[in-house]
C-alpha cells in the first residue's frame, strides 16, 4: 500500500513517531491504523508542504485544498492560515511616506520575504505602473482608516474613523469634488536587473490616484522611496542598489524620468566613463548615484504603429507619407488583400501589440523583397519602406531570438543614430518629441547596463527583453486571474499583490 501511495502523509507519520521516540512496534501500529483510516497525524508538516498547500489554495482554491487534505494528508485551510502567514502590503492612504516604505521593505524584502540575489552588484530596477481600481472608499479594520481616496487631494482629510462625523466629512468632500475616489492604483515594484529564473518583481508601494499628479509631485515621493531603500537593512544592503527607474509612456512619468535621471554628468575617469565617453553622441547624464531611467519598449512599438496609421502623415525627405501610402505598399503584391491591410491599419486598435508588431514586420518583409523594382511604385512607397527599416532597427532586437546581444546593440545604435538625423532635419513632422525621448532612453539604458555589467561580471547573462515595465504588467495579469471578480478596490488589490508576491517567493 505504501508503494502504491495509498497511505496519506506517511512521511509525517514517521517524522512524528521518530521525533517522539516511538518504538518499531508503535510505528508499525500507527502505519496500520493509517492504512485502515483510523489515524491521521495533526502535526509534522514541513515548510515545503505548507508552501505546496498555499499554492494549492491560492491557485486552485479552498475546495481543491480540501480534496488533497483528505486524499494526500495536506494541512487543512484553518491550519494553513494559522501556520502560513502571508505578509500584508501596507496601502498608502495619502502621499506615500517613509513609514509605508519601511513596513513593506520589512515584509517583502526581509528575512521572511524575497531571498537576496546571488550577486547584489547586478542591481535592481524600480518599475512604476498603474492598474484600474473599483472607485469605492472602504474602511480598513486593521488601521481604522478609510482607504480608496486619491492621494492628490485627500491630504487635508481625517481618514481615521472615530465618529460618524468623520465619515460624513469625507462624504461631503467627495460631493463637493474637493477630493476624489482613486481610479488608478499606482504600484511601484522592484525586480533584479537580470536573472535567468528569479526575475519577477516585488510590489512595495500601492497608492490610489485620480491621475492628476504631475511629474514633479511624483518625483517627491519616489525620490523618498529610493532614499528609504538606501538606508533600510532589507533594502540596498540586502538586495543591491537601484540602478534603473522604469515607467511607461505617460507624460507625468516622462517628466519624472527627466527630473530624476538627468541631474549629474558621468565621471569620465570612472570605469563606466572610460568606456562610454569615446562613444560619439551618447547622452552621458545620469541621476544621483548613477541612476538611469527608461521606458517600455512595448509602448514604443504601439506608438510606431499608431504613427503609421495616422492620416496626419510623416515627413521623410521631401515627401509626406500617410496611412494610404502604407496601405498601397502592403497591397502591392498578392500576399495581402485590401481587407487584411485595412485591418492592420485600423487606427482604433491602438493597444494591440501583436498587430503593431505584424504591421512593422510585414512592411519590413516588403523592403527585403525589393518590391520597389516592381512596376507602378513611386517615391511614396520608397519612403514607407525606408521608415519601416528604420523602425525595425528598434523592434527586431526585442523579437528576433536569433540575434546575439552584440547584434541587438548594433541594431539599437543604428536606430538611435537614424532617428536623431531625421529628427534634426524634420523635427516633430517626423516623430513626436515624446516618442524620440522615450525610445532614446531605452537605447541609452541598455548601453549603460551592458557596460556596467561588463565591469562587474563579464559572464553575467543579460536579456534586453527584461527592459521596461512588462514584468509588472505580468503581475497585474496574475492579480486579475486570482478570482472571478470583474475588478478590485485598493484593499483587494493589496491582498492580491501580497498573495502573488508569496506565490512568486515559493516558486523561487
Amino acid at each position: 500500500m505504501l508503494s502504491q501511495n495509498r497511505v496519506a502523509a506517511v512521511s509525517r507519520i514517521l517524522n512524528v513517531a521518530l521525533r517522539n521516540g516511538a518504538s518499531a512496534e508503535a510505528i508499525c501500529d500507527r502505519l496500520q491504523k493509517a492504512i485502515s483510516g483510523t489515524y491521521t497525524p495533526h502535526s509534522g508538516w514541513t515548510d515545503r508542504e505548507f508552501d505546496i498547500a498555499f499554492l494549492i489554495k491560492a491557485l486552485g482554491g479552498p475546495r481543491l485544498l480540501y480534496v488533497l487534505q483528505k486524499a494526500e494528508g495536506y494541512p487543512s485551510l484553518s491550519t494553513l492560515r494559522l501556520r502560513k502567514q502571508v505578509p500584508e502590503m501596507l496601502v498608502s492612504s495619502g502621499i506615500p511616506k517613509m513609514s509605508d516604505f519601511n513596513a513593506n521593505f520589512t515584509a517583502f524584502l526581509g528575512e521572511k520575504g524575497r531571498r537576496p540575489p546571488t550577486d547584489r552588484r547586478l542591481g535592481q530596477v524600480a518599475m512604476i505602473d498603474g492598474v484600474a481600481l473599483e472607485q469605492v472608499v472602504r474602511l480598513d479594520l486593521e488601521s481604522n482608516n478609510m482607504m480608496g481616496l486619491c492621494r492628490e487631494h485627500s491630504g487635508y482629510l481625517k481618514k481615521t474613523v472615530d465618529t460618524v462625523d468623520d465619515i460624513q466629512a469625507v462624504a461631503k468632500a467627495l460631493r463637493d469634488l474637493k477630493s476624489h475616489r482613486g481610479k488608478d492604483g499606482t504600484v511601484l515594484a522592484l525586480a533584479p536587473v537580470t536573472d535567468t529564473q528569479d526575475y519577477y518583481p516585488v510590489p512595495l508601494v500601492l497608492s490610489p490616484s485620480c491621475k492628476t499628479e504631475t511629474g514633479m509631485q511624483l518625483m517627491a515621493w519616489i525620490k523618498l522611496f529610493i532614499e528609504a531603500y538606501w538606508t533600510h537593512p532589507a533594502g540596498e544592503a540586502r538586495h543591491g542598489i537601484i540602478t534603473t527607474l522604469s515607467t511607461d509612456g505617460k507624460s507625468s512619468f516622462r517628466k519624472l524620468r527627466f527630473a530624476l535621471g538627468l541631474t549629474e554628468l558621468l565621471d569620465p575617469s570612472s570605469r563606466l566613463g572610460l568606456i562610454l565617453y569615446p562613444l560619439p553622441g551618447l547622452n552621458l547624464w545620469t541621476g544621483e548615484r548613477g541612476l538611469l531611467t527608461t521606458s517600455d519598449p512595448k509602448h514604443i512599438v504601439k506608438r510606431f504603429a499608431t504613427m503609421i496609421r495616422s492620416t496626419k502623415g510623416i515627413q521623410i525627405g521631401d515627401t509626406t507619407i500617410g496611412s494610404g501610402d502604407a496601405c498601397n505598399t502592403l497591397t502591392s503584391t498578392n500576399k495581402m488583400t485590401l481587407s487584411q491591410a485595412t485591418d492592420l491599419l485600423d487606427p482604433a486598435d491602438k493597444q494591440n501589440v501583436p498587430k503593431a508588431v505584424t504591421l512593422l514586420q510585414k512592411l519590413g518583409e516588403y523592403a527585403q523583397e525589393k518590391v520597389l523594382q516592381l512596376p507602378g511604385h513611386n517615391h511614396h512607397t520608397e519612403r514607407v519602406l525606408f521608415l519601416a527599416n528604420v523602425l525595425l532597427h528598434f523592434l527586431n532586437p526585442f523579437t528576433d531570438v536569433k540575434m546575439s546581444l552584440s547584434e541587438q546593440l548594433r541594431s539599437l545604435s543604428a536606430y538611435a543614430h537614424l532617428i536623431t538625423a531625421l529628427y534634426q532635419r524634420h523635427h516633430t513632422a517626423f516623430l513626436t518629441s515624446a516618442l524620440i525621448a522615450d525610445s532614446q532612453a531605452i537605447v541609452k539604458n541598455i548601453i549603460f547596463t551592458i557596460t556596467r555589467l561588463q565591469t562587474i561580471d563579464v559572464d553575467a547573462v543579460y536579456y534586453i527583453l527584461l527592459e521596461g515595465t512588462d514584468r509588472l504588467e505580468g503581475v497585474f495579469s496574475h492579480v486579475r486571474t486570482q478570482d472571478h471578480a470583474r475588478n478590485f478596490d485598493v484593499l483587494q488589490l493589496a491582498q492580491k499583490l501580497s498573495i502573488r508576491a508569496e506565490i512568486n517567493a515559493i516558486f523561487q
